[in-house]
């Protein structure tokens, strides 16, 4: 049984998917203590409400719970759950693997931006010191670099929109 408090404070992004997957693929039984929502709607499959010294197993959903702490849900909300917990671990697994595509988006496009910045620096190089061309590049012209390094500037400009479009979706499903 493990019993964690808090698990996901000061852990970054992939901490916290790294943490999400071990949990879930974890056998024996888990007791969260959390303010979590996005860490507790993945890996939970009961909640349990903890109130005036009592703990009672809760019927409904995190929005549920919410819901009713504010005052808009009644007993209704905790009557009828919106997901079944078999419902709850799919979706759960589907967000995972909605991470790990966001975030293997994220990487590949920093690779991408760091070989063509090393291209481009390279051709930088050849442009301002010629004699310190290495390879092809010491047999191109001036105006071949120039337009070598033209497109290779597209290409990051490209890569950059790649990998903050990723970036900002990975934010955003790390947040809902």
């Amino acid at each position: 049984m493990l019993i964690l408090d808090e698990p996901t404070n000061h852990l970054d992004v992939d901490a916290r998917e790294a943490l999400v997957q071990a949990l879930n693929d974890y056998s024996g039984a888990v007791v969260v203590v959390s303010h979590d929502r996005h860490m507790i709607e993945l890996t939970a499959d009961r909640l349990v409400l903890v109130d005036n010294g009592t703990a009672t197993e809760f019927a409904g959903s995190l929005e549920d719970y919410t819901d009713i702490v504010l005052g808009k849900g009644g007993a209704q909300a905790q009557a009828k759950p919106k997901t079944s917990p078999k419902d709850a671990r799919k979706i759960a697994a589907e967000a995972r693997e909605r991470g790990k595509a966001l975030r293997d988006a994220v990487k590949a496009a920093e690779t991408d931006l760091r070989t063509l910045s090393d291209r481009r620096s390279e051709i930088d190089r050849a442009m301002f010191d010629p004699s310190s061309a290495k390879g092809e590049d010491a047999k191109l012209t001036m105006s071949a670099l120039m337009q070598l390094r033209a497109e290779l500037s597209d290409r990051i400009e490209t890569a950059e929109a790649r990998w903050l479009e990723a970036s900002e979706a990975l934010e955003e499903q790390a947040a809902a």
